[in-house]
């Protein structure tokens, strides 16, 4: 399906005014590249910075990954 401006338009001049500031951020997020599309869900990029335990965990995980210490997501699945 091919989407023309001109549709973008009809549904911004339909938008609430409520809505306006709430559309600006997100068409934003879209343009300046920090909101991506990942299976249907925008998902807003985090490029903070890691705290000292979110490096360690992510490096935790990345050794147990390495050595193999990783729980088969299949197997996870059936146990939920």
């Amino acid at each position: 399906m091919s989407i023309r401006k001109e549709d973008l338009y009809k549904l911004i001049d339909s938008l609430e005014e409520r809505h306006n500031q709430s559309a600006y951020k997100l068409l934003r997020k879209l343009i300046n590249g920090s909101l991506t599309l990942i299976d249907g869900m925008f998902v807003e990029c985090d490029d903070t910075p890691m705290s000292k335990e979110e490096k360690f965990l992510a490096e935790k995980a990345m050794r147990e990954y390495k050595q193999q210490e990783c729980i088969d997501w299949r197997d996870l699945k059936d146990d939920l």
